[in-house]
């Protein structure tokens, strides 16, 4: 980018074509550069060379479009907040930008605060026009802007101003006066105390959502610095505040519950997290729950998530499952083992099944293995509780034996000689004659004489090699294989099982809509040029032959073991697992 002159800009404000040399891109303009063009437009309109307020009020901006036109209003935001205007003038162009589609509303509001700060005069000239209705407060959070800065200028008149608001403004006013308050400059314990004194009149006062809303988010700020002492007078105020918690209370908790957890200590972040199980979440709020919980396991509350979690998926209307709480599974996979086994076992021992299901569905939904490492003697279980779990833990675990076999292995190191039985035929049946290959997971176990699980596993295995033993002494039967035929149509069968799960897949894929998809028929690799931008000296970037680019293309496959009875018995593999379903919990 070469900087424009100032006289080449005033040439461009003299021959109309200013406006389109900064929404054309007339100097090439990078999102580094935007600050250096607004600096000269800016100095430029400050000295009365140009005047690029009358370029908005034609409207003529909205013949631009893309990303030129996004690049353009940007430039335009950078300047206005460097403009020696009054406000009315300011307001009138942020409207004029604002309406334009694909603005966001933080870009107008951030520019109107950043040019109210710049000067310690302008947060009262703006309030001032808000209180003789020049400027509608309302609009574009003028009122919220002015309080805000002025808070930064002179803090006692503008809190005053502020606590007046609160009590005697219209809703909007109020709403907008009390999240200008957030994380407010208070240096004395007075101020503080005045503050917890306004908001307390307003929380008994107050009824609508919006305002409670906002002074549960606000108050929530005051944790990071307001005084220790005035933490259990924020504690009472929030939890009135609060109440009842509505879907945007909800909302607010759980972001500060995500984002400042560490504002808060254990009474208060323990009181919050309350709050929220009294309400079923919405799909963005449950998002933040998520974070938050994650929080409580890192401070070693798993009781506490797990509960919670629990009361969510079971709840009659609830469409939530493990899944949604990626931190959560996050951390207790990367917690101490303790957490995540404490987890399962009190699940399977006690949970209905549909939690038990969401352990394989969510807590293990990408892993096909895990090793136990905690000593299960401290669950104190009772004898026939072995049994149950270990039967329970098949049904949930079935397609992923490896961590079925685990889990038992680990209930067999501190089980008696009859519950030891118990689980070494489990661990035979259905487990290794359906998964004839499990038994390499087992063989150092069987090996290791210092395990107090050898020997049930030896007794597996030696179950397993008779019955092998005895299918190799039938020899093969012809008539029960399949025929060509039911070979065809079964790969067939899979092939569109495949598809179909593949066409659903890219459905909710977030990359589907990223990258473009491209099949080759034919090679290993792909080859692209890539446009450089082009050499100084030389604007044209067709004569620049490209950069060649080659990318050897990956294989991606994945193995699986389907269960034998699956296709030699499927009926009854189906009523045996439906039966460890539905056993109940032992007296």
């Amino acid at each position: 980018m070469i900087l424009p002159s100032r006289a080449e800009i005033i040439g461009h404000a003299k021959n109309g074509t200013l406006l389109n040399a900064i929404f054309d891109d007339l100097w090439e303009s990078r999102f580094q550069h935007c600050d250096a063009l607004a600096e000269q437009l800016a100095q430029a309109q400050n000295d009365g060379d140009i005047n690029l307020l009358s370029l908005l009020a034609s409207g003529a901006i909205d013949a631009f479009h893309g990303y030129k036109a996004d690049l353009g209003r940007r430039i335009y935001f950078l300047v206005l907040r460097k403009l020696d205007i009054s406000a009315p003038a300011l307001i009138t162009a942020l409207e004029g930008l604002s309406g334009q589609k694909g603005t966001e509303t933080y870009e107008v509001t951030d520019t109107l605060s950043a040019w109210c700060g710049a000067s310690g005069t302008r947060p009262k000239e703006l309030l001032t026009l808000i209180d003789t209705k020049q400027v509608d407060g309302c609009k574009l959070y003028s009122l919220s802007i002015a309080i805000r800065s002025g808070l930064k200028v002179d803090m006692s008149y503008f809190a005053e101003r502020a606590y007046t608001f609160i009590a005697d403004g219209t809703e909007t006013q109020k709403v907008q006066v009390i999240q200008a308050l957030s994380e407010p400059p208070f240096s004395q314990d007075a101020d503080w105390q005045r503050g917890l004194n306004a908001f307390s009149a307003s929380v008994e006062q107050e009824t609508a959502d919006e305002i409670r809303s906002a002074q549960t988010r606000t108050l929530l700020t005051w944790f990071k610095t307001a005084p220790p002492i005035l933490t259990h007078e924020l504690h009472r105020l929030i939890s009135k505040a609060a109440l009842p918690t509505t879907p945007a209370v909800a909302r607010d908790i759980a972001y500060a519950l995500a984002f400042n957890f560490k504002d808060f200590n254990s009474t208060v972040a323990g009181a919050l997290h309350s709050l929220l199980r009294l309400v079923r979440p919405e799909p963005d709020t449950l998002n933040l729950i998520d974070y938050g919980l994650a929080h409580f396991i890192e401070a070693g509350e798993v009781t506490r998530v797990r509960d919670h979690i629990a009361e969510l998926i079971l709840h009659p209307d609830s469409k939530i499952s493990f899944e949604n709480f990626d931190s959560v599974i996050s951390k207790l996979h990367e917690g101490p083992a303790e957490c995540l086994e404490d987890w399962v076992v009190s699940w399977l021992r006690t949970a209905p099944y549909k939690l038990c299901q969401e352990l394989s569905d969510g807590l293990f939904a990408t892993k096909e293995e895990y090793k136990f490492q905690s000593d299960f003697a401290r669950f104190d279980l009772s004898g026939m509780e072995y049994g149950f779990i270990a039967r329970r833990a098949i049904a949930v675990f079935f397609i992923k034996p490896a961590i079925a076999a685990a889990l038992i292995i680990s209930l067999g190191r501190c089980a008696s000689q009859t519950q030891s039985n118990v689980l070494s035929d489990l661990l035979f049946d259905p487990l290794l004659v359906n998964y004839t290959s499990a038994d390499k997971h087992l063989r150092t176990v069987a090996d290791d004489a210092q395990d107090k699980a050898a020997q049930m596993v030896k007794k597996a295995l030696l179950d397993l090699k008779g019955y092998c033993d005895s299918l190799g002494e039938i020899g093969f039967i012809p008539e029960l294989q399949p025929s060509e035929r039911e070979r065809q149509l079964e790969w067939q069968r899979h092939s569109d099982s495949m598809n179909d799960s593949m066409r659903e897949s890219k459905k909710s894929s977030p990359f589907a809509g990223i990258f473009a998809e491209r099949v080759l028929l034919y090679g290993n690799g792909m080859v692209t040029w890539i446009k450089d931008n082009p050499v100084e000296g030389n604007d044209d970037r067709s004569a620049s032959p490209g950069r060649r680019m080659e990318q050897t293309l990956a294989n991606f496959s994945h193995q699986y073991e389907i269960p034998r009875e699956e296709v030699l018995d499927p009926t009854g593999l189906r009523m045996k697992l439906l039966n460890f379903k539905l056993e109940g919990r032992p007296e």
